[in-house]
């Protein structure tokens, strides 16, 4: 997987025809992205974060992550499109050093298949990020849409 590719958990595919979220703007669920040290082959079976191994240490990142704005969504037939904000984290000197991958999932539904996508962080499928080395920006809002399609 190249880094920056962004894939929907397997879980998050069924997830738009079970109405598991409510993607209105400004009035619905919480969606957050969080920093996990997971290998990203590890990841598209989870359902939960709480079955992930996300990142400690450090002032700048807090447990759950950084909420992104859902700025709007739609669903076409099978396929649903979410637009959320961007996220940040500044360097930070006691920081995690072992980030390989950030979660976007809904923290509105804990527990209840709250995963949604995955993007690989790292640069050659294993090394990590070290946000005690740089700032780390997750560009959400000029790239695609999150997009999941149900079959």
């Amino acid at each position: 997987m190249a880094r920056g590719t962004q894939i929907a958990f397997d879980v998050f595919s069924e997830a738009p025809g079970e109405t598991i979220h409510d993607f209105t703007p400004t009035t619905g669920d919480v969606i957050k992205v969080a920093l996990v040290s997971n290998a990203v082959s590890t990841l598209g079976a989870q359902t939960n974060l709480s079955a992930l191994t996300e990142v400690t240490g450090g002032t700048e990142y807090v447990a759950g992550g950084a909420t992104s704005a859902i700025t709007g969504w739609s669903r076409t037939g099978a396929v649903t499109s979410l637009g959320l904000s961007d996220v940040s984290w500044a360097q930070d000197a006691s920081g995690p050093q072992d980030i390989r991958c950030a979660v976007v999932w809904n923290s509105s539904k804990v527990g209840q298949d709250d995963l949604m996508t995955y993007i690989d962080l790292t640069q050659d499928g294993t090394t990590p990020v070290d946000l005690q080395a740089a700032p780390l920006a997750i560009d959400l809002s000029t790239n695609p849409p999150i997009v999941s399609t149900r079959s």
